[in-house]
């Protein structure tokens, strides 16, 4: 008669025999609900380093005395998703390991006793991210990377809450190339205004202060920089804004490849000199005038 094979394995077993019976070694054993392979005690029951793989899809990998698995490593399936990393001898999750919901959701990180707990890392399935500390499941706050409806993104500081706390910035297209952004500081997901930088879709920066919806509300420099291969300019504005509007007067730089132009006075909303005030070129001397809206920043 041959050898029954049990969930696809044969039994295979070496070692030690004693007088024909078996003193333990190293072997394959099929199981019922699965399959066992690693060191064995002298009665074919795990005892040692091995693997015991589950039909359900359970891994656990680690050291087993006489049958009974004291903790290691392994793979445990949930109703509502995985967990892939250390064990304890009770089957939970306790180390470092990664666990994933069937939503799409994962956090990696340390755990004790089942729960998240020390540092990791928290990923959403909209693609937010948070990195921090975790203590008894509750997040305790660190770096965000969160995703918006709108599309647009927030990197900094978050809280407990998931919100953007502390520094940050919120920007719309790559983090590495925005299109335009707000820098600065937040409180409970709102942003408070104060000493930050904005971007602006045309390329003028912004830095100085801002209002509570992010826009200048005080003093602060715009700048915008065009190189290439053959030409570079750039236009510089110090003063006191609204908006995008210079309160009073503002001192503004333009410099096209060698050329630079100065210009203090009134500026309109494309910043062109526009009204009375004094301008020079290349460092001379100062002059006086009137200039209406002269076109320097196209």
């Amino acid at each position: 008669m041959g050898r029954k094979k049990i969930n696809g394995h044969y039994q295979q077993i070496s070692g030690d025999f004693k007088n024909g019976v078996y003193q333990g070694g190293l072997g394959l054993i099929p199981l019922k609900d699965g399959w066992y392979e690693g060191g064995l005690n002298g009665f074919l029951t795990p005892h040692g380093q091995g693997e015991r793989t589950y039909t359900s899809g359970h891994t656990l990998a680690g050291e087993f005395v006489n049958g009974i698995y004291t903790g290691g490593k392994g793979v445990i399936k949930f109703k509502d998703g995985t967990y892939q990393g250390d064990l304890n001898d009770s089957l939970q999750p306790h180390g470092e390991g990664i666990s994933r919901d069937k939503n799409g959701n994962s956090f990696r990180g340390e755990f004790t006793n089942g729960v998240p707990s020390g540092s990791g890392f928290l990923k959403r399935a909209d693609g937010s991210t948070f990195s921090g500390n975790f203590y008894g499941e509750k997040y305790m706050g660190g770096d965000g990377h969160i995703k918006y409806s709108d599309g647009s993104i927030y990197d900094g500081k978050v809280n407990a809450y998931f919100k953007p706390h502390g520094y940050g910035r919120t920007y719309a297209g790559s983090v590495m190339n925005p299109t335009a952004y707000v820098s600065g500081t937040y409180k409970n997901g709102a942003f408070i205004g104060g000493n930050g930088n904005k971007k602006y879709p045309d390329g003028f920066e912004y830095t100085g202060i801002l209002d509570v919806n992010g826009q200048p509300d005080g003093k602060g420099v715009f700048e915008r920089s065009e190189n290439s291969l053959y030409d570079s300019k750039s236009i510089t504005l110090f003063g006191v804004f609204k908006g995008r509007k210079a309160i009073g007067d503002a001192s503004l730089t333009y410099k096209f490849r060698d050329n630079v132009y100065e210009f203090v006075g009134p500026v309109n909303s494309k910043f062109n000199p526009n009204g009375y005030g004094k301008e020079r070129v290349n460092g001379g001397e100062w002059k006086y005038v009137t200039l209406k809206g002269s076109d320097f920043n196209k």
